[in-house]
């Protein structure tokens, strides 16, 4: 049976690596993105993940051609602006947490439904941060990651047995994201690391891939941290 996989950020840095090695193994992989041109996925469609009604109408689409071949969703999208606690607006706040988490939320909620009515199992798996289990001196970011890390436990609670719901929590991975990180957080980060060296897009792909093999059944509501031992 076709195995068909979401993946959103689908245009970003990790997003992209991910898309890459899921089609690599077979699966079908529908990206989500804020952008508007397809990068590395078999179908995509365009959204604003802080916008709910533009997402629901995007899942509505989704739902209508792909529902009975639904099997994996990797809640990946994200943003990360290094804000400063001090001028931090609510608009920002806002932006970050519909994102980060609302998103994330309400796309599982509509992923379990539709797995529901096809009668078939599944996985989530969610992108967190280790600046969702160490925090972050950029709080919203790091509220929004904890967040995260939360959601899976508590979807995980909430879905079983039918869908396993995991998560992937990368440390610094090389990519546009991690460019907007202010040079002495880098330099701290750099020192911190015991594999010295940044992570890649691919690292946190192989971990992705790795939680959403059905051979991987006895994996669920766990934390894979991939940070090169950030400490």
């Amino acid at each position: 049976m076709e195995k068909t996989i979401i993946v959103t950020g689908s245009n970003g840095g990790i997003g992209q690596a991910i898309c890459t090695q899921l089609k690599s193994r077979g699966l079908t992989v529908i990206g989500v993105d804020i952008g508007t041109e397809a990068t590395v996925t078999d179908i995509f469609y365009q959204a604003d993940l802080s916008d709910h009604l533009q997402l629901l109408a995007c899942l509505d689409h989704i739902e209508k051609k792909y529902a009975d071949s639904l099997y994996g969703l990797v809640n990946n999208a994200g943003l990360y602006e290094a804000l400063e606690f001090n001028t931090l607006s609510l608009f920002d706040y806002e932006r970050i947490m519909a994102v980060n988490i609302r998103a994330p939320l309400f796309i599982s909620q509509w992923f379990a439904r539709v797995l529901k009515e096809n009668h078939n199992k599944g996985v989530i798996v969610n992108i967190a941060s280790i600046s969702g289990e160490n925090g972050s001196k950029d709080v919203a970011y790091g509220v929004s990651k904890g967040a995260i890390i939360n959601l899976t436990k508590s979807l995980a609670l909430a879905l079983a047995p039918d869908i396993r719901v995991n998560t992937v929590s990368p440390g610094i991975i090389n990519t546009s994201m991690a460019q907007k990180i202010p040079p002495e957080r880098i330099k701290d980060y750099e020192s911190r690391i015991l594999n010295q060296q940044f992570g890649a897009p691919a690292d946190i792909a192989q971990a992705v891939t790795f939680l959403l093999n059905e051979e991987n059944r006895y994996v669920n509501n766990a934390l894979l941290s991939v940070h090169g031992g950030l400490h």
